[in-house]
């Protein structure tokens, strides 16, 4: 076997984790599961909180933690900058945007070119 790959592989320290740990991850994976089989995290196998659909007028989310909790509004002062900032595009100002985006991927120059590589290292 391959040294370097025996060693990233094989040579690390255990993490331990706490009951708590592995109570989190198995919640984790239900919810998941469950949403994968039938569209509804809470529809299926069962599971410790009922995750509340996200509303904007309850802003309940699942705080998925070793101690889930049901929370509302997640950073309230963080988001409403975010939907400030969105009330405030127009539909010109987003259109610029898109057009601004739209050229710089679109200039004859390609990426090594933009970040001044040497033509040599191109693939041909």
């Amino acid at each position: 076997m391959n040294p370097v790959l025996n060693y990233a592989v094989f040579n690390f320290e255990p993490i331990l984790f706490t009951t708590g740990d592995h109570t989190m991850a198995e919640t984790t994976s239900t919810y998941w599961t469950n949403f994968a089989r039938t569209g509804n995290p809470n529809s299926g196998l069962p599971v410790g909180y009922t995750w509340p659909q996200f509303t904007p007028s309850s802003q309940l989310y699942l705080d998925q933690n070793v101690a889930p909790a049901i929370i509302s509004s997640m950073k309230p002062v963080q988001c409403d900058v975010h939907d400030e900032i969105d009330a405030a595009s127009t539909a010109t100002e987003v259109a610029e945007r898109r057009k601004r985006v739209e050229a710089f991927w679109n200039a004859p120059n390609d990426l090594l070119d933009r970040l001044g590589a040497d033509k040599s290292t191109k693939a041909q």
